[in-house]
């Protein structure tokens, strides 16, 4: 038989703790000395354990008591299934916070390392999104009726929206025209399904509130005839800063960039 010390000692659990468990039955000593000091076998080594798990994943103590006490193969599959399922949906939340945060960590290290006075073309990794539906600007409304709509259906289709959102824009002549109004908003996630290619992109900087371009759209289309560069495909606007790291919503920081040739 172990000593309450020595079993505190092989089972990491503190003495004060054992005590605990016993007091509220949860976890009783194998015999009591005429000392009344408490007494442990070495096969309760393994009973504890499995109640210091459970504990860990927040089951209640009157659930694992009743389980301890009339405990079967049958009983304790059914529970560590049940708990391997709750683990599925903690892991899942958990890479998804942690994409979250390494996604918002890295706009912001490219806002602070931006020059934000130059228009210069930059080789640019892939990057994950989820592009959403066609905005319909049809009825003259705006930029912000656009991105609550977006939203909104984002969230009934079960998106996460705790991720940065981009202006997606089919083409330059499209931007041009109508530097305010996407065609469509886009998620910037690391486990989206599209995507931005990697290339070679003609890149810009301009700061103001959401929807404001200022003079950037005419500044990169100078800089591209200035230097014989075609520019193809989709333009993307990015917020490096947003509310999440300003206070003034005029200073927002806009990043837009379309592949050139």
């Amino acid at each position: 038989m172990l000593s309450i010390s020595k079993f505190s000692q092989l089972t990491g659990i503190c003495r004060s703790t054992l005590i605990y468990y016993d007091e509220i039955g949860l976890f009783a000593p194998a015999s009591r000395g005429t000392n009344n000091y408490r007494y442990y076998s070495h096969q309760q080594i393994i009973t504890v354990n499995l109640i210091n798990v459970m504990r860990d994943l927040d089951v209640p103590v009157k659930v694992i008591r009743e389980l301890v006490r009339k405990r079967t193969p049958q009983s304790i599959s059914v529970l560590l299934a049940e708990q391997e399922r709750e683990l599925k949906k903690k892991i899942h939340w958990l890479r998804d916070t942690q994409n979250i945060i390494l996604t918002l960590h890295t706009l912001l290290e490219s806002g602070m390392a931006a020059d934000e006075s130059r228009i210069s073309v930059c080789e640019t990794d892939k990057l994950r999104i989820i592009l959403g539906p066609e905005n319909d600007f049809g009825d003259g409304s705006s930029f912000y009726n656009g991105f609550l709509i977006f939203c909104a259906q984002a969230k009934a289709q079960g998106v996460n929206l705790n991720y940065p959102i981009g202006g997606y824009f089919d083409d330059i002549n499209v931007f041009l025209g109508e530097p305010s109004r996407p065609t469509r908003f886009f998620f910037i996630n690391p486990e989206g399904s599209e995507q931005k290619p990697a290339g070679r992109y003609l890149t810009g900087y301009t700061r103001g509130y959401y929807g404001q371009t200022n003079d950037l759209p005419e500044r990169m289309k100078a800089y591209a005839r200035r230097h014989k560069l075609v520019m193809e495909g989709p333009v993307y606007n990015i917020y490096l800063f947003d509310e999440i790291s300003i206070s003034d919503p005029n200073r927002y920081l806009l990043q837009v960039t379309v592949r050139v040739v």
